[in-house]
């Protein structure tokens, strides 16, 4: 099997987009532990903590709205990859949605009217996410952005 076989699968095409999107998630979630003041590291050493508990119970916390707020960054540009799924994904069982918007048009016409409501349907999740979570994204943007 060779490697063009399997990235033309969900997986792979999931691998690819979680590589290209690390950068950001890593230069985000880095912002927000710059962010993070020492105080709380040391308190949590003189309560006698070790490194992995620091992690768990302190660091972790402190990050939720920032790890949260980048899940959906990346949950959006994943969706609405288009050049990258349709150049990888080859088979008709591994297109995405997005990918399955332009298999609406045909040589001489396009459906305009059913390509609005597919559009909208595509839309619609990454909308209802978004409003659902609207806050916690924000309250992860302005944290991962304060510089001390």
């Amino acid at each position: 099997m060779c490697i063009r076989d399997r990235l033309n699968t969900h997986i792979g095409l999931a691998l690819i987009i979680s590589v290209l999107d690390l950068p950001m998630t890593i230069w985000f979630l880095t912002a927000a532990l710059k962010g993070i003041p020492v105080s709380f590291e040391e308190s949590a050493k003189l309560d006698g903590a070790n490194m992995f508990q620091l992690f768990i119970y302190v660091i972790i916390p402190l990050l939720k709205a920032s790890i949260f707020s980048i899940s959906i960054l990346v949950f959006i540009g994943a969706w609405n990859r288009f050049l990258l799924s349709q150049v990888l994904n080859q088979y008709e069982q591994y297109r995405t949605v997005v990918v399955g918007l332009t298999l609406y048009q045909t040589t001489h016409t396009i459906p305009f009217g059913v390509v609005a409501a597919a559009g909208m349907i595509t839309v619609l999740p990454l909308m209802i996410l978004v409003l659902l979570f609207q806050k916690n994204i924000l309250g992860g943007i302005m944290e991962g952005g304060v510089k001390e």
